[in-house]
């Protein structure tokens, strides 16, 4: 957390240097968020039902900047720390082999609730802003941000038949829960495309008050090959996206 703050920090104080002109604005932010993680089965044929479970509420703090090309025209730009995630699951219908002593675990059910995830998420958008209303500039925003993976934790939940090497017999479980890490690929980074509105209010000068709404729909798999493969009778072919809608408030000095 504390080498998460510092970078802020130091972007804070190179960004500070360009905010001196007036083509450039330099504010911060703290934003609420509800996201959630969509599950799709590549493969129709291996009887494997995958589904989100729910939403998941979280926040993100961080800087953001606006480089304005024309009074209407400006290119959006930030640094955030981002906390979200959201509840999947998975179940495998058809037949499953008998756990052996080579492979002591079948299972024909995982439930991942809740994923939190954790990322430095970067974007870059075109802003487009009405003129001065009252006070207000209301604005609409596209484009699309690059996400670092900086952490991810779950709580798993299990269904399947377990093979017992003291006697060689099978028992069947249900729920059988643990937390762990979810596991990302190295250098993971999920890009998300990001579509929003809002409005900003004038106090004066440089100075103003900035709330909108976005919705950034992620466009790559959270989950690296080595999680899935972990419960490869379910998850093999399937792929998860993270995305979140988040309220931004903030002030831009």
């Amino acid at each position: 957390m504390k080498k998460h703050l510092l970078l802020i920090v130091l972007a804070s104080l190179a960004i500070n240097l360009f905010a001196q002109d007036k083509k450039f604005s330099l504010g911060f932010a703290a934003n609420p968020n509800i996201g959630w993680i969509s599950g799709e089965d590549l493969d129709n044929t291996d009887h494997v039902d995958i589904m989100t479970n729910g939403a998941r509420l979280g926040f993100s703090y961080g800087l953001m900047g606006e480089i304005h090309f024309t009074e209407n025209y400006h290119l959006a730009l930030g640094i955030n720390h981002v906390f979200t995630g959201g509840k999947f699951s998975g179940v495998n219908t058809s037949a499953q082999p008998f756990p052996t002593a080579s492979n002591p675990y079948v299972y024909s059910g995982v439930k991942y609730d809740p994923v939190k995830l954790s990322y430095l998420h970067i974007p870059a958008l075109i802003r487009l802003k009405t003129n001065e209303i009252g006070y207000i500039r209301y604005f609409g925003n596209i484009g699309f941000a690059m996400d670092f993976a900086l952490n991810g934790k779950t709580k798993v939940s299990l269904d399947g038949t377990e093979y017992n090497p003291d006697n060689g017999s099978l028992h069947d479980f249900t729920g059988k829960t643990y937390a762990t890490d979810v596991r990302y690929k190295p250098g993971f980074i999920n890009p998300y495309f990001v579509v929003g509105l809002g409005g900003q209010y004038s106090l004066g000068g440089n100075s103003r008050i900035h709330m909108g709404i976005d919705y950034n729909a992620g466009l790559g798999s959270i989950l690296s090959k080595t999680e899935t493969e972990k419960y490869s009778n379910l998850f093999q072919n399937a792929r998860f996206v993270n995305s979140y809608i988040s309220l931004n408030v903030g002030i831009f000095l």
